[in-house]
């Protein structure tokens, strides 16, 4: 029989989200405390350099959050990492929306256009404990944000399916991007089949921004239980471009701890 797996961080961080604010339970917090961000990704370029974005306080309290912007890039295990930047202005740094309150954001772009595109973050979060600047995306989830790109003026798009492995159970989907703009990578298809053609395992893993040149690391954990039954394993990354498609033979050793 198949088995179907399917995780996500969504709710997570809206219920940690949540309880940073108020304090209170966390069911009762991730109710009571939500930030609404539109649009969730900006785009400027050589004919567009500024917008304004409008932030929601769908919440049931008020909210005061700390804006600020990071330049945004990735490591060579494609982990986030973020840093702070004079390269967009920006208005207001700090803002206070009491229940079904709307505000603006306006921000701008006033450098060159880059060769690769230069990617960024705009994060309304909690006040760090001296209430001088946002915490990054990497030290508490935001309570609200969004991606800013400065796009190349000869941009580039590209994928590759660059490594599939598996050992003890853990399986590990390498996804580069060989183009000069971002890949968003919606989803990652696992199917797992069994010796005799059928189906029997089946995952889906989470997605996430694949910088222009970088390189990213999805993993997934399969039970040893059906590791042990499957012969191989098809895999399908689903990106905002063409799909990436992959095939990795299982031997049983790879199954064992």
């Amino acid at each position: 029989m198949m088995r179907m797996i399917r995780a996500s961080a969504t709710l997570l961080i809206a219920v940690q989200a949540a309880c940073w604010i108020s304090g209170s339970p966390a069911v009762q917090a991730a109710s009571a405390t939500m930030l609404t961000v539109t649009p969730m990704k900006l785009t400027f370029d050589n004919e567009s350099r500024s917008a304004a974005v409008t932030v929601r306080n769908d919440g049931q309290e008020n909210i005061t959050g700390r804006v600020a912007i990071f330049e945004w890039s990735q490591d060579e295990a494609g982990r986030d990492d973020y840093h702070e930047t004079e390269d967009i202005v920006y208005f207001p740094k700090v803002m206070t929306l009491a229940e079904g309150e709307q505000r603006i954001i306006r921000l701008g772009y006033q450098g060159e256009m880059p060769a690769r595109e230069k990617a960024y973050r705009l994060v309304i979060g909690m006040p760090s404990a001296d209430g001088r600047r946002a915490y990054r995306p990497d030290e508490r989830p935001a309570l609200g944000d969004l991606a800013v790109f400065i796009r190349p003026s000869d941009p580039q798009a590209g994928g590759l399916l660059e490594q599939v492995a598996l050992a003890r159970s853990a399986l590990t989907v390498g996804v580069r991007n060989t183009g000069n703009v971002h890949l968003l990578v919606t989803a990652i298809m696992v199917r797992g089949i069994a010796a005799d053609g059928h189906e029997a395992f089946s995952r889906e893993i989470g997605g996430w921004y694949v910088l222009g040149g970088f390189v990213r690391t999805f993993r997934a954990q399969i039970p040893q239980e059906d590791c042990r039954t499957l012969s191989r394993l098809d895999i399908q990354v689903i990106t905002d471009s063409d799909p990436l498609t992959g095939t990795l033979n299982i031997r049983k050793d790879m199954c064992t701890p």
